[in-house]
């Protein structure tokens, strides 16, 4: 009987440390997959209306928007594959982006490599805006590459926040408007934030470009990349991945 039980121990250890083996390799497995499927996951996909990757052409990639370019050409990208960013001249460059989105909540993220020089109040996003009608983000007047991200309001007022962007040199720009704030991040880092709890003012000519103003003119020089736009805002961790992305 001893002899068995002296025998029968070692069984026992062996087939212990066995299944802690088998365990550790299905966690870490686990593991790996998980932090595959989030590598895998890129920008965020919940919430995504309008995707425009400027891969040689101004698609929607997810939604059903029919982009038209006018004078842009396509350039070398952040990561430096060709053709794959779209360039506007400052003169007459312009991608219409189609009917405004009419959310009271989204994001707009964008990746941008200014020029040195714009026009006066030169558009990079516009919702065809006017005066407390529609949003949009352009220059401050004649100060290069400091810009503003203004929302109306059905107060009358409307809420801006303002970001300066570096020339020729690619950033990450998100902008958001959300049930109590308009935001800009820059980089994936909060740049300002102020409240607004009010919806925005559209009218029915709600209508965005890229480049330039919808009332003619304001035209920005530069690139341009990854446009998305999501009917949600998105969380910091969200802004983050997608400048790391």
């Amino acid at each position: 009987m001893s002899k068995i039980m002296r025998r029968s121990v070692p069984v026992v250890m062996v087939s212990i440390a066995i299944l802690s083996l088998l365990a550790a390799c299905a966690t870490s497995g686990s593991s790996a997959s998980a932090s595959t499927a989030a590598t895998a996951a890129g920008a965020p996909r919940a919430g995504l209306v309008g995707e425009f990757l400027f891969d040689g052409e101004v698609k929607d990639a997810v939604g059903s928007r029919n982009a038209v370019a006018e004078g842009t050409t396509f350039v070398e990208d952040r990561r430096g594959r060709p053709g794959s960013a779209v360039a506007f001249d400052g003169k007459a460059s312009v991608v219409m982006l189609g009917e405004g989105p009419g959310y009271d909540v989204f994001t707009v993220s964008l990746w941008v490599r200014p020029s040195s020089i714009q026009s006066s109040y030169a558009n990079i996003i516009d919702d065809n805006h006017r005066d407390n009608i529609n949003w949009v983000s352009q220059q401050n007047a004649s100060e290069a590459n400091s810009y503003h991200f203004g929302v109306s309001n059905r107060e009358g007022a409307g809420v801006v926040v303002y970001y300066r962007l570096q020339p020729e040199v690619w950033q990450h720009v998100v902008l958001t408007k959300g049930p109590d704030t308009v935001a800009v991040h820059l980089n994936g880092a909060l740049v300002e934030s102020k409240p607004s709890k009010v919806a925005v003012n559209y009218d029915a000519n709600a209508f965005m470009r890229l480049g330039a103003w919808g009332g003619g003119g304001r035209f920005w020089s530069g690139a341009m990349d990854d446009l998305r736009i999501y009917n949600r805002v998105l969380s910091p961790q969200e802004i983050s991945a997608l400048f790391s992305e």
